[in-house]
C-alpha cells in the first residue's frame, strides 16, 4: 500500500496476473491456447516440500490420461470426444506484487494405551 503525500490518497498495487494454458490434443494434433485473468491460483504442496518446488512441479509439462481425459472439440466432430491431451501452464504476465498464503497442516497423533 503506497500513500501520496501530496492527495493523501491509498494506492493499492494490482494483484491480478494471467496464466498462459496450452493443451494440445494427442489423437488429432489439435492445439488449443488459453490466457485467463486470475487473483489467485491454488498450488498443493506435499509435507517437506518448498514453494519453489511445488511451483516448479505445477508449471511443468503434464498430460492428462485415464479418467482425467480432454475433451477435445475437434476429436468430437469425427465422432471422438475424450482424448490424452499434453497441457503446459505459464504465467503470461505477472503483478505489481505477489500474495502467498502457506497453509501448514499438522497431523497429531494419538496414542492408546
Amino acid at each position: 500500500m503506497l500513500l501520496d503525500l501530496n492527495t493523501h490518497l491509498f494506492s493499492f498495487p494490482s494483484l491480478d496476473f494471467s496464466l498462459f494454458r496450452r493443451l494440445r490434443c494427442l489423437e488429432c494434433e489439435t492445439t488449443v491456447l488459453t490466457e485467463e485473468s486470475v487473483f489467485d491460483y491454488s498450488v498443493s504442496m506435499a509435507s517437506g516440500e518448498s514453494l519453489l518446488g511445488a511451483l516448479t512441479k505445477y508449471f511443468c509439462e503434464g498430460y492428462l490420461r485415464g479418467e482425467n481425459k480432454y475433451h477435445c472439440e475437434a476429436c468430437a466432430r469425427t465422432g471422438g470426444g475424450l482424448a490424452e491431451a499434453r497441457e503446459m501452464t505459464h504465467i503470461s504476465r505477472l503483478s505489481e506484487a505477489i500474495v502467498v498464503h502457506v497453509k501448514v497442516q499438522k497431523t497429531l497423533f494419538l496414542i492408546l494405551t
